[in-house]
């Protein structure tokens, strides 16, 4: 198998994985210093908040009863119109203390960090505590 050559956008990128030899279209691949996914943070925000796993996210700053602080491990370029932050979250099935027909906001947008508010549909948005919440940040950065 060949791994180098010229694909019709450009460059072949190889790789290799379980054994066997891929090549990439180079052109098919997405910089995250450009645009692409940025950060990205998978915690329980349950009694202890606390990270299961993530992706240049520093940390997550309990700020009461359902709202959180996503602090950046990078610095969006323009966090006004620069970048965009998704949330989910719901109720682990394993954890039964915490909510789990839930909605959420992401607002405060810094350089550095946003916030993330989650809520209960049932009862007219009050905050409430969730195990599972996920975040994704889309935009340019520099590390």
């Amino acid at each position: 198998m060949t791994t180098t050559g010229t694909a019709p956008g450009g460059a072949y990128v190889p790789l290799a994985y379980g054994g066997e030899n891929y090549k990439i279209d180079a052109s098919a691949l997405v910089s995250t210093a450009s645009g692409g996914g940025a950060a990205w943070v998978n915690f329980d925000g349950c009694s202890t908040v606390g990270i299961n796993d993530s992706f240049n996210v520093d940390s997550i700053t309990d700020e009461g009863v359902g709202q959180y602080t996503v602090n950046l491990g990078i610095t969006m370029t323009n966090p006004s119109t620069g970048y965009a932050a998704i949330s989910t979250a719901g109720r682990h099935p394993t954890n039964t203390d915490c909510g789990s027909v839930v909605f959420t906001e992401v607002t405060d947008f810094t350089p550095t960090s946003f916030k993330i508010v989650t809520r209960l549909i049932n009862t007219g948005g009050t905050t409430y505590d969730q195990s599972y919440i996920g975040a994704a940040v889309f935009g340019s950065y520099t590390a």
